[in-house]
C-alpha cells in the first residue's frame, strides 16, 4: 500500500531527498544513540543492583543503590519511549519503508525508494525518453517521432 508521501515523492525531487535525509540521520545517528543509552540505563540499573545486594547491611549505600536501580529503569523506560516515537513518525511520514530497504536493499520495492525517477529514463517500455518501446521521441518503437519501428 502506497502513501502519500510516497506517492508523492516520485513527483518531487525535494521530497525524495528529504526523506532520504531523515531516513539516513535516523539510521545512523538517533537509533544508536538511543541504543548507546538504553545500554548505559541498563548498566547503571546492574550497577544499583550490585550496590543494594553488596552492601546490604549499610543504609547509605543501599539507598545508593536504590536509586541507581530507580533511574535505570527510568532511563531504559524512557529510551523505549523514544525509539517507539522514532518509529512512529517514521511510518508517520512515509520512511518506514526506506529505513526497511536500508536494512535490506535486495527486498521487493526497495528500487523506486532508491530511484525515485524510475520509469522516466531511457530504455523504458511505454515513456517518454529516447529508446522506449509505445513512447514519443527517438528511437521509438509505436509511437511518434523520428526513427520509429
Amino acid at each position: 500500500m502506497f502513501s502519500i508521501v510516497s506517492i508523492a515523492s516520485a513527483q518531487t525531487p525535494g521530497l525524495a531527498e528529504a526523506q532520504s535525509f531523515v531516513a539516513r540521520v535516523n539510521e545512523v545517528i538517533l537509533y544508536p544513540l538511543i541504543a548507546l543509552l538504553f545500554a548505559l540505563a541498563f548498566f547503571l540499573f546492574i550497577f544499583g543492583c550490585y550496590q543494594y545486594l553488596t552492601h546490604a547491611d549499610e543504609s547509605q549505600a543501599r539507598e545508593t543503590g536504590k536509586m541507581h536501580i530507580l533511574w535505570g529503569i527510568l532511563g531504559m523506560f524512557i529510551m523505549l519511549v523514544a525509539y517507539g516515537i522514532l518509529g512512529i513518525a517514521a511510518s508517520t511520514f512515509g520512511l518506514n519503508q526506506e529505513l526497511d530497504c536500508y536494512n535490506d536493499p535486495t527486498q521487493g520495492g526497495c528500487d523506486a525508494i532508491f530511484n525515485p525517477y524510475q520509469g522516466f529514463s531511457t530504455g523504458n517500455t511505454g515513456g517518454s525518453a529516447t529508446g522506449n518501446t509505445g513512447g514519443s521521441g527517438s528511437g521509438n518503437t509505436g509511437g511518434a517521432g523520428t526513427g520509429n519501428r
